[in-house]
């Protein structure tokens, strides 16, 4: 037994990171999880969902990180990052 390492318990971590909009925090805790060899078929399951949401979020969290700039130009630029991240979580729900 690893509970340290439970591929779940960082999945939730990193969900939690993403509902509060870390991330670069979640993408840290996602990469935790998919180097973790499963175990079971419950590990399996978050081992996927791991990787699905680090293959999202890796790329939102450089998103995100570019759109720090405070030029008036990008004004545009980070309302429509808010609209896709609005969006994408609507629409795209985790199976566990």
């Amino acid at each position: 037994m690893r509970p340290a390492q439970w591929i779940e318990n960082l999945w939730y971590i990193a969900r939690t990171y993403i509902e509060l909009k870390k991330y670069d925090k979640a993408v840290e805790y996602l990469k935790q999880a998919v180097s973790i060899e499963p175990e079971d078929d419950s590990e399996k399951e978050a081992l996927e969902s791991s990787q699905v949401l680090l293959k999202k979020y890796s790329k939102q969290s450089e998103t995100y990180s570019l759109s720090k700039i405070s030029n008036l130009n990008n004004l545009y630029a980070v309302i429509y990052l808010y609209f896709v991240d609005y969006h994408l979580k609507i629409y795209t729900l985790p199976i566990i």
